[in-house]
């Protein structure tokens, strides 16, 4: 798909059509190689209307690195479903460099923003976070502590060893069976 020669009115339309029919994968194809649509992808997901905001940072998710930047300003943005969306999607990028943002978005007011910078932490293996997912085993909020466990389990880190059997014995039902998940991973690779 080429966008080169299309002019700014015809990529805004192209962006609109392409998040309508879910194409995210050519959309990250097209951000990567035309900076228009990056521009645009980083509008909507910041100013755009549902469901559009968390179509276009799906897309960002999908453009790699280069979207990195954008997704980092999202964790600002004033309404948290965009910050939510941010987080969830710098999971995705594979950057490590996102890793510094997301601990600082473990400390957000929302439960779900929280959430999905744990889930993304686990998900780019962060072992620079895992004392701050450590910390958040005892948030208040379940969500925010399974996607803790979760992630712990996938960084794989020893250390978190201690602190997911004290979890896994003194938490709710569902944490706890996502701690002791956890530690078997971690057992595995540690073996």
């Amino acid at each position: 798909m080429e966008s080169k020669s299309l002019n700014d009115l015809q990529i805004i339309t192209l962006v609109g059509k392409l998040l309508l029919t879910q194409r995210f994968d050519d959309l990250g194809q097209l951000a990567r190689t035309d900076p228009r649509v990056l521009e645009q992808l980083a509008h909507t997901m910041k100013d755009g209307q549902p469901p559009f905001f968390f179509l276009a940072a799906t897309a960002l998710s999908k453009a790699g690195p280069i979207a990195t930047p954008y997704l980092l300003e999202g964790l600002t943005h004033p309404q948290h479903p965009v910050r939510q969306l941010a987080a969830m999607a710098l999971g995705d990028t594979g950057e490590s460099s996102a890793i510094a943002a997301l601990v600082e978005a473990l400390n957000d007011p929302q439960e779900v923003v929280r959430q999905a910078a744990a889930f993304s932490l686990g998900k780019l293996r962060a072992r620079d976070a895992v004392e701050a997912l450590l910390y958040h085993l005892k948030d208040n909020s379940e969500l925010v502590r399974n996607a803790a466990v979760k992630a712990l389990g996938l960084i794989g880190d020893a250390r978190a060893l201690p602190a997911l059997r004290h979890t896994a014995s003194t938490d709710t039902e569902k944490v706890s069976g996502w701690a002791k998940d956890a530690i078997m991973k971690i057992q595995g690779t540690h073996q």
